[in-house]
């Protein structure tokens, strides 16, 4: 059964950010000593479901350090959840989503190369097609050589 709620943003300190939902995200950040909510999103039907998808896409940017702790920038952490909220069928947010358009790139590979793409996504226990969008991610987000 979907539980609703809100998805939050509450800064930890240190540099870590908890991302996860609740029916009262304030009342949540009292319950864990106050710490500052930062961030949270519209009323979700499927909160659970959304914060699921939220952490997977956060884990998949190597933001992930333990359980709902992440090293993420605050407009990062917003904007998976904007993809997390969109891939789960909401429309609903606050902030634009920038990098969740998606967009179709057709590149022709030949047998040998699928089969290796195959391999390697299998050998990190990945789909196929998450592997391609997290090695494509890598590769935009590495910096310019000097």
């Amino acid at each position: 059964m979907a539980r609703p709620g809100r998805i939050y943003v509450m800064d930890m300190g240190g540099g870590l950010s908890k991302v996860g939902f609740s029916d009262n995200p304030n009342r949540r950040s009292r319950t864990l000593g106050g710490v500052p909510v930062l961030y949270q999103s519209d009323w979700s039907s499927n909160a659970e479901q959304v914060e699921k998808a939220a952490h997977e896409i956060l884990r998949l940017s190597g933001k992930h350090v333990k359980k709902e702790l992440f090293s993420v920038a605050l407009p990062d952490a917003i904007e998976a959840i904007g993809c997390a909220l969109k891939s789960v069928g909401q429309d609903v947010h606050k902030e634009p989503l920038k990098s969740c358009r998606e967009e179709r790139i057709v590149v022709p590979l030949t047998l040998k190369e699928r089969k290796e793409l195959g391999a390697a996504a299998s050998r990190v226990g990945l789909k196929v097609s998450t592997y391609i969008r997290m090695k494509t991610l890598e590769a935009i987000r590495k910096p310019e050589p000097s």
